[in-house]
């Protein structure tokens, strides 16, 4: 019959240190992962916005339904104020040819908290 001897200190530190950096890793994540816990009066969030700003891009685009835009991961969005968001990005689309082209954008969209509706601002396509 054999017993296990109990870990020493210096054994078991290495998986303390693990253990610890994941938990960590973990709290940063959700933490600080989201802005959209300091969304405006009425929890108008960053996904919000940039689903109407997509919709106000596609107005514009020649084939909407083949528009595919940047990931999320790369935003471009700034909450100016609690109505106001000011954006930049790019969306591939169809042209009239059918041929896929990137074409990058950058406008404003206004927030009405009291209607809980959206307007689009100025977009410029470059």
């Amino acid at each position: 019959m054999t017993t296990k001897k109990k870990p020493t200190a210096k054994e078991a530190m290495p998986g303390c240190v693990l253990l610890f950096v994941i938990a960590l890793g973990i709290w940063f994540y959700f933490s600080l992962g989201s802005d959209d816990d300091q969304s405006g009066p009425e929890d108008f969030s960053s996904i919000q916005a940039r689903i109407a700003v997509e919709e106000c891009v596609r107005a514009y685009l020649t084939s909407p339904g083949s528009a595919k835009f940047e990931p999320y991961s790369e935003k471009k969005y700034v909450r100016v104020n609690d109505t106001l968001f000011k954006f930049h990005g790019w969306v591939d689309s169809q042209n009239s040819f059918g041929a896929l082209l990137r074409t990058n954008f950058r406008g404003s969209l206004i927030y009405y908290p009291d209607r809980n509706t959206t307007k689009c601002g100025d977009i410029h396509f470059y």
